[in-house]
């Protein structure tokens, strides 16, 4: 199932907020007990606000495989990112 939502205060203005808070806030919002996060070029802040939290990973869309779909109840992705995989899919 494909669902688009949009979490108040983790984006503005088109970038990432870099803060663990913003990240707890968005995985407390989808009330999952564990969610893979993917996003397109992520960076370094992204990835320590997220590891300071249980039971998610957050990971580049180039590492995506089936895999890491298969281990969690629920996948997140930056719409940028969905974009990409599904392009990439309709090329091949």
């Amino acid at each position: 199932m494909v669902e688009k939502i949009a979490i108040q205060g983790v984006v503005e203005d088109n970038k990432r907020k870099h803060l663990t808070k913003e990240a707890n806030q968005m995985f407390q919002a989808l009330e999952q007990r564990d969610t893979l996060f993917v996003c397109m070029n992520m960076d370094e802040y992204t990835e320590l606000a997220f590891s300071n939290l249980k039971k998610c990973l957050v990971i580049d869309v180039s590492e995506l495989n089936a895999y890491l779909l298969a281990a969690f109840s629920s996948v997140v992705m930056e719409e940028a990112a969905f974009q990409y995989v599904v392009q990439d899919k309709t090329e091949e």
